[in-house]
């Protein structure tokens, strides 16, 4: 019986009387206690049913505390807790734009405390910085996006109520963002050729560069078991930066063709070298770094006379080659090692010349449709 009446000196009451299991313990407990107030078995049994449901019904989980910290320090806490995600120059690259761009303007301040309008005003400081040129809208992208991602884990972590970076609008990219520097095939050839008689070892990596697209990492990690002379084939799957060997950019392996040019210098590097683990390494013989790429580079490009572009613009020279040449940008794409096509369409963009080439073809559609409408002219009949 869970609903039943006792004499008390008070008079009759009601008794509450029932047996349930405890949510947490998951054992059987007995209910039993004088129903206050109740005068009828009706009431009596609807505060039954609702003390029922309180006892077995679970407890909402405990709310995580929330928490607060310095922006500095919880910059500090967000690279060590989250590095294990990223590859090393990641890393190097969060680091970095924390520690001149972000932390000096924020250091001191609560992290929960920090607004929407104070993300705007450094955007727009670092855009417009006083006495100096700004930075380009792309730099300033890439520190939003840090600060966005240090955000999102703050939220999650309960140190930031929300992320302010969601509420600011990305900087437009330059007008000229789009006209990235690169050789045309003659310049290519006329770098080479100085290189290959100044610098004659030096020949076969930056043909390699030159004639597959591949990233300076990538280069560096080579090693001739990637490369397949009887098919002609390079498979790119590695990379090294600083110290770090890891997988390349994209996460992902890719295989290259070989032009027979580029076949026979590596068959002959491989033969005066000796054919070691690495196919690229320095003069004596260390894994390659940007500075001693970069000393090279520079001399075969005063050597050869031809504009100065940075060692990562040779890429773009490929890509670009390729598309004036009329190779199809899903091709190029495939070279390139990109999972989205839009990164491939910034990359393999077209000379001014070609675009001229491109311009022309209207005028050649006039003169034929002119032609055209002249043709009833010369069959009319009278």
């Amino acid at each position: 019986m869970s609903v039943y009446t006792i004499n008390r000196k008070t008079g009759r009451s009601w008794m509450i009387d029932f047996e349930y299991i405890d949510p947490v313990t998951q054992q059987n407990k007995r209910y039993r206690k004088v129903a206050k107030g109740v005068k009828t078995k009706r009431e009596a049994k609807i505060l039954e049913n609702e003390l029922r449901i309180q006892l077995e019904t679970p407890p909402p989980p405990a709310e995580e505390q929330e928490k607060d910290a310095d922006f500095g320090a919880f910059a500090g806490h967000w690279l060590t807790t989250r590095e294990v995600d990223w590859k090393p120059t990641a890393r190097r690259g969060y680091e970095q734009i924390l520690r001149v761009h972000l932390v000096p303007v924020f250091e001191g301040r609560s992290i929960r405390s920090i607004s929407v309008e104070e993300v705007q005003q450094l955007k727009a400081k670092k855009l417009r910085r006083k006495g100096k040129k700004g930075l380009s809208p792309k730099t300033v992208n890439n520190i939003l996006g840090v600060l966005s991602s240090l955000f999102e884990d703050a939220v999650k972590w309960r140190y930031a109520a929300f992320n302010p970076v969601r509420s600011v609008k990305k900087c437009r990219p330059d007008v000229d963002a789009e006209d990235f520097k690169f050789w045309k095939v003659e310049e290519s050839d006329a770098f080479l050729e100085a290189i290959h008689e100044g610098r004659p070892r030096w020949y076969p990596f930056f043909l390699t560069a030159l004639r597959t697209g591949m990233r300076l990492g990538e280069l560096a990690a080579l090693r001739w078991e990637d490369v397949d002379f009887e098919r002609d084939r390079i498979r790119v799957c590695r990379s090294y930066s600083h110290g770090h060997e890891t997988s390349p950019k994209s996460g992902r392996s890719r295989t290259l063709p070989m032009t027979q040019q580029l076949a026979l210098a590596l068959r002959e590097h491989k033969l005066a070298t000796g054919g070691g683990e690495r196919v690229f390494l320095s003069e004596e013989g260390e894994l390659l770094d940007h500075n001693t790429v970069k000393h090279h580079f520079w001399f075969g490009t005063r050597a050869a006379g031809v504009k100065r572009i940075r060692f990562h613009d040779l890429r773009h020279s490929f890509a670009s080659q390729l598309v004036i040449a009329g190779a199809s940008i899903y091709k190029v794409q495939k070279l390139l090692g990109h999972q989205d096509v839009k990164t491939t369409m910034r990359y393999a963009h077209l000379s001014p010349e070609a675009q001229e080439d491109v311009v022309a073809l209207l005028e050649t559609g006039s003169q034929v449709a002119a032609r055209l409408r002249n043709v009833p002219r010369i069959l009319k009949v009278d």
